[in-house]
């Protein structure tokens, strides 16, 4: 299954370099996170460079702990996707994040819908990920083209131990 938002965002974000621009989605079962995926527009051919992560998310609709990262080449105006591993929780609300190497605020940058979904940003140099989001430079509402990929952990299956059915001993009956 995944979380997040798969449409391709009708708008392309400004100035997602040296950022973390992030949504908040809950996740609707319990699984492992497989990918992170981000759909981008025109990208800078000098800064190719991006970097997913996802962060749990606390009472202060902050992300909290990094949970799993992965760095990239972007492809322009397309999908592009990191293999990330974190597990997930049914219920819990998790921060999908984008950075990105470029110094150009045209380039880069992810695509997105207005809509009603938590986002936050903050400066971030790229190359690395806080343990711990930190303080929030700003936040808002859009539906940024940013997912996750979440392989469904499956119930053990429970295979009933065979018990042995006793042998009726045979009686013997009396001949008169």
């Amino acid at each position: 299954f995944t979380f997040g938002n798969t449409a391709a965002g009708t708008n392309t974000d400004t100035g997602n370099g040296n950022s973390m621009t992030c949504n908040r989605y809950a996740a609707s079962s319990s699984g492992s996170l497989s990918s992170l995926s981000v759909r981008v527009g025109n990208i800078d051919s000098a800064n190719k460079a991006y970097a997913l992560a996802i962060y749990a998310n606390s009472s202060s609709n902050a992300p909290t702990a990094l949970l799993g990262s992965a760095t990239g080449t972007l492809t322009a105006n397309a999908l592009n996707t990191l293999s990330v591993s974190a597990p997930i929780v049914a219920g819990n609300s998790y921060w999908l994040c984008y950075n990105t190497k470029t110094t150009k605020s045209a380039y880069n940058n992810i695509k997105y819908s207005s809509g009603s979904t938590p986002a936050i940003y903050k400066a971030q140099t790229y190359g690395t990920w806080p343990s711990t989001f930190g303080t929030v430079g700003a936040s808002w509402t859009a539906t940024y083209s940013l997912y996750a990929t979440v392989t469904i952990t499956a119930a053990p299956t429970v295979t009933p131990t065979p018990t042995k059915t006793p042998t009726p001993t045979p009686t013997k009956i009396p001949t008169p």
